[in-house]
């Protein structure tokens, strides 16, 4: 789609009329009504099946993380980690 504006710019102390250039960043909304949608809440109270952060058992490794060490929890892991 192309829309053609005659953009106005005040040529004030000017003696004749000056070409100016306008560059313009034009976006779209990516949600509805360009309003973010609120994200849902964490589900309330423990799940039944939960991983506890400081039994190794609860790691791949079979070692409980170090300080300073890289973890990584996937998404679909995220409420079953309880940190005690």
């Amino acid at each position: 789609m192309t829309i053609f504006f005659p953009p106005t710019v005040s040529g004030k102390g000017e003696a004749s009329s000056v070409d100016r250039d306008v560059s313009l960043n034009v976006y779209s909304c990516f949600y509805q009504d360009c309003i973010k949608p609120v994200p849902k809440p964490p589900p309330e109270g423990r799940p039944e099946e939960f991983r506890i952060w400081s039994d190794q058992e609860s790691w791949d490794s079979s070692a409980v993380p170090v300080d300073g060490e890289d973890v990584m929890i996937l998404p679909s892991e995220l409420y079953s980690m309880v940190i005690v």
